[in-house]
């Protein structure tokens, strides 16, 4: 974002190595903020509200959401591209609508 010093990457890249055994905890505290700002606050300001995403969990700031809460908007979205969704004991399924097909990793 332009906000943080390059020295942070370099750091990060260096630093990674020597933190094996708590690698997410480390990294998650070394890039908690952007420019010494919190995370949560410097991408309200930069971009407004931020309350339905999660930032892996890098901020006191967080709203606490999991997959289950992205559902209804998933679903609209597929009910948007024509498709149906059809709930199973396994989780939801449907047909990839054909817009979404040219990205990467992304399946029939």
């Amino acid at each position: 974002l332009g906000m943080t010093s390059p020295t942070l990457f370099r750091e990060i890249f260096s630093g990674a190595e020597k933190h094996q055994d708590n690698l997410n905890q480390w990294f998650d505290e070394k890039t908690a903020t952007f420019g010494g700002q919190d995370a949560i606050a410097a991408v309200k300001e930069i971009v407004g509200n931020v309350e339905k995403f999660d930032f892996q969990k890098v901020s006191d700031l967080l709203p606490q959401v999991d997959l289950p809460d992205l559902e209804p908007f998933f679903v609209k979205m597929l009910a948007i591209n024509n498709r149906r969704v059809t709930h199973t004991e396994q989780g939801i399924r449907f047909k990839t609508p054909d817009n979404w097909r040219n990205e990467p990793g992304i399946f029939r």
